[in-house]
């Protein structure tokens, strides 16, 4: 048996299901939440109106009654009114972003720490891609409140926001080919190398670093992509989402992970390396003992 290959098997495997739940973090409420690509933060929506409340002039506008209704005590504490204005438009308090899906939920407040309790997710599906406006139009949507009908329009919700989110389509869908090769590509990397416990030899080595090769190019590509778009993204919520009330928070339990498995899938191609190197050594220190051998034997007469 060759219990060399044991090392690379497990880093194949482990790749494989890092990429699993790279995949599928958050597919459906409590599952890996943490482990989010970004975060949009809209507790504070609403923010811009009320610290203009002062201005707003008297009339039967819908919003502005509801700005009066919500804002009553805004003098004495401006915090809670901001929170009671969301909670009147409907929308939640957060909204994180996977790669199949997006779950959105409220912040529960327990000193020191501030933590998720998420309410809804959607229908994980492949090539999603999270698009703020239909999203927070949803949420407005479902409203049942004595506000009436409000829309991001009316919240003044800036198009340079949805714009910049929605050019990472084409990111996050490539992100998504990349992963499912990365998935088939590691789970076939995993079969060679366990059957190389059984088989030993330079030839063995050498076709196990042929597929460990391209589920690395994979992995390392998904990752590449996938932290571009994380960045981008989060970089373009808080670039035009201030004027609303609105910021994003990175990944980086997700990036952690998605380069985790990236590293794993070098230190296979790595050993496999290793493996191929040493078979040629003991080969060649294996003919010229043979020579030597052959050498040392006296003639025959």
């Amino acid at each position: 048996m060759r219990l060399t290959a044991i090392l690379p098997c497990l880093c194949a495997l482990a790749a494989m299901v890092l990429c699993f739940l790279c995949m599928f973090a958050g597919n459906k409420p409590g599952f890996m939440e943490d482990y989010h690509m970004v975060t949009l933060n809209t507790s504070r929506s609403g923010q811009n109106f009320l610290d203009n409340s002062t201005f707003i002039p008297p009339g039967d506008n819908i919003l502005t009654d509801a700005l009066r209704n919500v804002s009553s005590s805004i003098t004495s504490n401006i915090n809670q009114a901001i929170d009671s204005l969301a909670a009147e438009l409907g929308l939640s308090d957060f909204y994180s972003v996977h790669l199949l899906n997006y779950c959105s939920g409220a912040y529960i407040s327990k000193p020191p720490t501030t933590t998720k309790n998420v309410t809804a997710c959607s229908r994980p599906r492949a090539l999603f891609h999270f698009d703020p406006t239909a999203a927070l139009t949803r949420s407005l949507n479902t409203t049942t409140s004595h506000i009436g009908s409000i829309t991001l329009s009316d919240l003044r919700w800036p198009t340079e926001l949805s714009s910049g989110v929605i050019a990472l389509r084409i990111a996050h869908h490539t992100a998504f080919i990349l992963y499912t090769l990365s998935i088939v590509l590691a789970f076939l990397s995993f079969l060679s190398s366990f059957f190389a416990l059984f088989f030993a030899g330079r030839l063995s080595a050498a076709l196990n670093l042929l597929l460990a090769v391209p589920a690395l190019g994979a992995l390392l590509l998904a990752s590449a992509v996938v932290t571009a778009v994380v960045v981008r993204a989060a970089d373009v919520v808080n670039m035009y989402g201030y004027r609303v009330g609105v910021e994003a928070k990175r990944g980086g339990r997700f990036l952690a992970m998605t380069w985790a498995a990236t590293g794993v899938g070098l230190l296979e191609v790595l050993w496999w390396c290793g493996e191929c190197v040493v078979g040629r050594r003991w080969k060649r220190m294996g003919r010229g003992a043979v020579v030597d051998g052959a050498a040392a034997q006296p003639v025959g007469h």
